[in-house]
């Protein structure tokens, strides 16, 4: 029986493709398709594994793809802003 929780995150179609690779570069070996099957989930549970570990991308482009600093208003701005309505600091 294979284990639900790893059968689960991984398509069983992918470990199938794995495991019949494994199977052709081991020589085509009779009576190693269950162990082909458990190396081929433990690859991918790792490639897996991997790949949600990457870090987030960056919230800001970097500044070779033309990305410009944000100076924050004044405080006189927001204060002014706000006595004329207009919470944004922008004129109407």
């Amino acid at each position: 029986m294979q284990q639900a929780s790893t059968s689960q995150r991984i398509d069983s179609e992918n470990v199938r493709r794995k495991a019949y690779e494994l199977w052709i570069t081991g020589g085509r070996r009779d009576g190693v398709a269950e162990q082909n099957w458990l190396e081929a989930e433990k690859i991918l549970s790792s490639t897996d594994a991997a790949l949600s570990t990457r870090s987030a991308p960056a919230t800001q482009p970097p500044k070779a793809l033309g990305a410009t600093s944000v100076t924050p208003l004044p405080q006189s701005i927001k204060t002014a802003a706000k006595a004329n309505g207009n919470s944004s600091g922008r004129r109407r």
